[in-house]
């Protein structure tokens, strides 16, 4: 795998007639006055590199600051091009990695978007782009039943009586 870097600086003043950039203690590029950043490609990933940012001036380098970076491999579990850390649905389900999660389901396991995790017949994908909730069951089909008092049938029909009568 290949990593990338971007340095980047803030330049606090004109004082200088460049930068210098090295790596490993070998000059990477010189960089022109003002200058605020330098991209590297093609670097290892999960390497550890050491470098020096140097402003100069007539009178030699005057200010230097050396660091380390560390670069890291980006896990991408789907393949889809875009790294997890920056992906919303890492597996590639079509449920969002903040459902996966507030639902109980793994946002890395992909088969769980066709589970039918409260067995209602409808799969967990189904429910959540249905705005349903997939872990408590939704009641399909069948008749819903109820009763009415005797006063309020007796109220309706006493009231339909006296408009009819007008």
């Amino acid at each position: 795998d290949e990593a990338s870097l971007l340095m980047t600086w803030g330049d606090a003043s004109d004082a200088e007639d460049g930068y210098r950039v090295y790596q490993d203690n070998i000059l990477l590029i010189t960089l022109e006055q003002n200058s605020t950043s330098y991209a590297l490609e093609g670097l290892d990933a999960n390497t550890t590199y050491s470098f020096i940012l140097g402003a100069f001036n007539q009178s030699g380098e005057n200010n230097s600051s050396a660091f380390h970076v560390t670069t890291k491999s980006l896990i991408d579990s789907d393949n889809n091009g875009v790294p997890d850390i920056l992906d919303t649905d890492d597996d590639g389900d079509g449920i969002l990695d903040t459902d996966e999660i507030a639902y109980g389901f793994d946002p890395l396991d992909p088969t769980d978007a066709l589970l039918d995790s409260d067995g209602d017949g409808i799969s967990n994908l189904d429910e959540i782009n249905a705005g349903t909730n997939p872990t408590s069951p939704i009641q399909t089909g069948g008749s819903t039943s109820f009763q009415l008092s005797p006063l309020l049938i007796i109220d309706f029909i006493l009231k339909n009586q006296s408009s009819e009568e007008n």
